[in-house]
């Protein structure tokens, strides 16, 4: 039996319970194995009593990644064969930092040869209660019977690290980092300096610790990994020499920087810190805030690092985050919490599950790809591949593709148009397929694909062109073509004409000829097929029939190339769309009886300077001028300064005659100066608001300065029926509208109500005319 006096017992005491060799090493418990890439954390406490500063139980509690419990390893809380007790101090938070050995086969579990509840453990000699050395491997069986019994008074154990499972390592509070193998009664000590050690690990061939000592902060042990007393432990280069660090991984995180380059640490004042080694010194990555942060382990995956942390003071718990930013880049991603440790325990550190991770093989794409394509046709490849581990790959593109286009994820059926009109000759075509595995391995294809490119069609462009009434529009077809585009660069050439609109269309010899219908004014058009010697487009010609430049003289009438005055075609539509210079003279030629009065006499276009005048006479003979209409046979609409004289042949020279209900003459919208000279006017409208001959009023225009004399101003002579009034010269939209009219020396001929009204129309003249 062991008698415990005041936490203590005798070392004879101790020797007579301790078994020996032969008694055999027996597992502690039955666990289900552990799994590899799972996480596992140091707890301290049952949860039943709350901790204090003496010997509390020891779990092992194994998580998935996401953060659900798989099973809990109970530490021996009493001797068992070979196997000691481990446990730890409740409140000591520099304890319990267990570690995965070099070889990922085993956890090292560092701990106390005390029962729980005995008390004053961190401060007694290690002859008195061993030091504990715990080893756990893959398939869960726990192994304490490395209990060493050195005559070191105080040194709480810390972190105990392995290469193999049979080289053992131990740091401690004061007496630096210790060495040991399996199954040992004793250690030996490998640097005694600087006091204060926390956490050990080993990577890449080397033994490190981290320390809050004087100017050590992270440290070689040493060269290598030593087993001889007098090693020298030395801070990084580069790195901090303040800070309180606990738990650090390392890791190759670039190519061009030889063995490990980048190491994160756990640094209780607050800090997930971050370093990496560029051009032989450790510099700073940034930081993620964390209170209390002491345990830390992880897994690499290319340039990504997952980290899992514990920290906290009076409650602790597990974190993990994900740094993807790479080598000597800025440490990203946030914090997300995996587990909090329960009431009466607590987490101290945390390593990975040991055991062998399966070997992950690359996936290797194993069809052929296509190496043509053409232009404006989609161009398919259906990638495929082979992995041995199984289904569950992702396809993408490459940073160095160069065809565009996009590869579907979850099948690898990549597709891309060339797009014209001039594609690249060629591009490059960069595939991968990850197996999304740790590592994540991936498999590439890169291919040059030719593109064949095709004829493109032209493209034509509408055209605007201009002629003058009658006036035949001559075209070259490489005019037209100017402005049509063919990416190809062929020459164009026109090959056909055709849906010719307000005239006809020919081509011949390459030139177009747009022919106006006869008298026509206004828009018309033509189209035209533009050829780049196999493939068309269609053009569409606006062409603007403009009305002619009118000066000097011309004639109206029969056989004339104008036949009317009012009619479509006829000289007031060719006027109102043409223009107009000095004093024009219109002679009538022949009766015209067919008026339509489908045009006015609108405000005309003037060129040049000086005011013009449109003279109309008779030709030849005296002539008539007749028409059947309900508004005006003759209807001047803003026009000015013209003049209808039948002098040429005596009085009545011209006669002109409305059969319709409406007036022979009107004047309106501002028609000023104008002149009805020595006619005969005939109409037998019966408006009373209007005459024969009636000079228009409005509120806001008036007609200034407009003569009837001289003329024959009576019914119609052919009909039946006789107007109201002859001459309406109509002031009713106030004061001087219809001013300096002159009535003078007119028959005014069979009228029922009024010969002549000119209402109060300002400085009319008004004298000779008889009835």
């Amino acid at each position: 039996m062991i008698v415990v006096l005041a936490g203590l017992i005798t070392a004879l005491e101790w020797a007579a319970a301790r078994p020996t060799e032969a008694q055999g090493r027996t597992q502690a418990s039955p666990n289900a194995a552990l799994t590899p890439g799972n996480v596992v954390v140091y707890r301290v406490g049952d949860g039943v009593a709350s901790l204090n500063s003496n010997a509390a139980a020891v779990f092992l509690e194994e998580f998935t990644p996401a953060g659900s419990l798989v099973q809990s390893i109970a530490m021996p809380t009493v001797v068992s064969g070979l196997n000691r007790r481990l446990t730890t101090s409740g409140t000591s938070t520099s304890e319990g930092f267990l570690t995965r050995s070099d070889d990922a086969q085993y956890l090292l579990v560092p701990g106390y040869d005390a029962a729980p509840g005995m008390g004053s453990i961190t401060g007694s000699n290690w002859s008195a209660i061993n030091r504990v050395i715990g080893r756990v491997n893959a398939s869960g069986i726990v192994d304490t019977s490395t209990s060493l019994g050195d005559s070191l008074a105080g040194q709480n154990p810390r972190s105990a690290v392995s290469t193999n499972g049979t080289d053992l390592w131990l740091t401690t509070a004061t007496a630096g980092i210790r060495y040991a193998t399996f199954g040992a009664t004793s250690s030996t000590s490998i640097s005694s300096s600087p006091a204060g050690l926390r956490v050990a690990a080993i990577a890449g061939g080397q033994l490190y610790v981290s320390a809050a000592a004087g100017s050590i902060n992270l440290a070689t042990v040493g060269s290598g990994i030593p087993t001889t007393t007098g090693q020298t432990i030395t801070n990084l280069p580069g790195f901090p020499t303040t800070g309180t660090p606990y738990g650090f991984l390392f890791a190759d995180l670039s190519g061009s920087v030889a063995g490990l380059d980048t190491v994160y640490l756990a640094d209780e004042g607050g800090q997930v810190q971050k370093f990496s080694l560029v051009s032989g010194n450790w510099v700073s990555n940034g930081t993620i805030a964390l209170a209390s942060a002491r345990g830390l382990a992880g897994t690499v995956s290319g340039t990504s690092v997952t980290l899992f942390v514990t920290a906290g003071s009076s409650t602790t718990t597990l974190r993990t985050l994900t740094d993807t930013s790479g080598y000597n880049a800025a440490i990203t991603g946030s914090l997300t919490t995996l587990a909090t440790a329960a009431a009466g325990t607590a987490f101290r550190g945390v390593a990975m599950a040991p055991g062998n991770v399966p070997t992950n093989t690359a996936p290797i794409i194993n069809s052929v790809a296509p190496t043509i394509a053409t232009e404006d046709i989609l161009f398919t490849y259906n990638a495929t591949m082979t992995d041995p581990d199984g289904p569950g790959q992702t396809w993408s593109l490459l940073g160095t593709h160069t065809c565009g286009g996009m590869i579907v994820p979850a099948t690898g059926v990549f597709t891309f148009t060339p797009a014209g009109p001039v594609p690249a000759a060629s591009c490059v075509m960069a595939v991968q397929v990850c197996d999304g595995g740790t590592p994540n391995l991936c498999g590439t294809q890169t291919t040059t694909v030719n593109i064949t490119a095709v004829n493109d069609p032209p493209v034509a462009t509408d055209d605007s062109r201009s002629t003058t009434v009658n006036i035949p529009l001559n075209v070259t077809g490489a005019s037209l073509t100017s402005n049509d585009v063919d990416a190809d660069g062929p020459v164009l050439n026109v090959t056909a004409v055709s849906n010719p609109i307000n005239g006809t269309v020919g081509l011949a010899a390459g030139n177009i000829t747009f022919t106006p219908t006869m008298n026509y004014v206004g828009p018309a058009s033509f189209e035209y097929i533009v050829s780049d010697g196999s493939l068309t487009d269609t053009g569409l010609v606006s062409v603007t029939v403009n009305g002619p430049a009118f000066l000097g003289s011309l004639n109206v009438g029969s056989g004339e190339s104008i036949t009317s005055l009012t009619n479509d075609g006829g000289l007031f539509q060719q006027m109102n769309a043409g223009t107009i210079s000095g004093n024009v003279t219109v002679n009538i030629t022949s009766d015209l009886s067919a008026e339509t009065c489908t045009h006015s006499l609108n405000q005309l276009v003037e060129t040049g300077t000086g005011g013009y005048t449109i003279f109309f006479q008779a030709s030849g003979a005296a002539r008539v001028i007749s028409g059947n209409s309900g508004t005006a046979l003759i209807n001047l609409n803003g026009a000015d300064r013209v003049t209808f004289s039948g002098l040429a042949f005596g009085p009545g020279g011209l006669t002109f005659r409305n059969a319709g209900n409406a007036p022979t003459f009107r004047l309106i919208n501002d028609a000023s100066n104008n002149s009805v000279l020595n006619c005969t006017v005939e109409g037998g409208n019966t408006n009373p608001a209007s005459g024969v001959v009636f000079i228009g009023s409005g509120p806001t225009t008036g007609n200034d300065g407009n003569s009837v004399s001289g003329s024959i101003i009576r019914d119609r002579t052919d009909a039946a029926g006789i107007p109201l009034n002859l001459i309406f010269n109509d002031s009713s939209g106030g004061a001087g509208i219809n001013s300096n009219t002159v009535i003078a020396n007119n028959q005014l001929v069979n009228f029922t109500q009024t010969g002549l009204f000119n209402g109060s129309a300002e400085n009319s003249t008004i004298n000779g005319n008889t009835i």
